[in-house]
């Protein structure tokens, strides 16, 4: 794991928090689904397990963003807060956006993902590995020295 420990979440307006435990990876991702969801030119986003992932208020909304993947919002404020498969058996993490974390100063980003949809007018200049599709290489074999098994 990338940090272990607990994190707490929610959107806007507070009728929906979550909590989660030990982030996997974090990174931004470039993709148009992310940007269109988010209304940003990328989203920064943690992985956590499924398992260790709950929300503690509220119900949230789902939208499908793909025939594989939906995002959990809120249905009073909008806020969109993660992403998880339609099937866990699928993927084991839900990716949940940072911008929605309490302490998201704590999650420091490691990768950028979907660079192949970046925006041609946004430079991004730091050192981090970059990967055209979603499948970035695990944590442990980027040589990031925040893993920690």
């Amino acid at each position: 794991m990338r940090y272990r420990g607990c994190f707490d979440g929610g959107c806007f307006c507070g009728a929906i928090r979550f909590r989660f435990t030990d982030v996997h990876d974090s990174g931004y991702c470039h993709c148009s689904i992310c940007r269109r969801s988010s209304g940003a030119a990328l989203m920064a986003f943690a992985n956590t397990p499924r398992e260790s992932f709950a929300v503690t208020r509220g119900t949230p909304r789902f939208i499908a963003t793909t025939a594989e993947f939906e995002r959990g919002f809120c249905p009073h404020c909008g806020t969109v807060m993660f992403s998880r498969s339609v099937d866990p058996a699928r993927w084991a993490f839900v990716s949940v956006h940072l911008g929605a974390v309490d302490r998201a100063e704590n999650i420091v980003p490691a990768v950028h993902i979907c660079v192949a949809d970046r925006l041609p007018w946004l430079q991004v200049d730091d050192a981090l590995p970059r990967v055209d599709d979603a499948q970035p290489p695990p944590p442990a074999q980027r040589d990031d020295p925040r893993w920690r098994t």
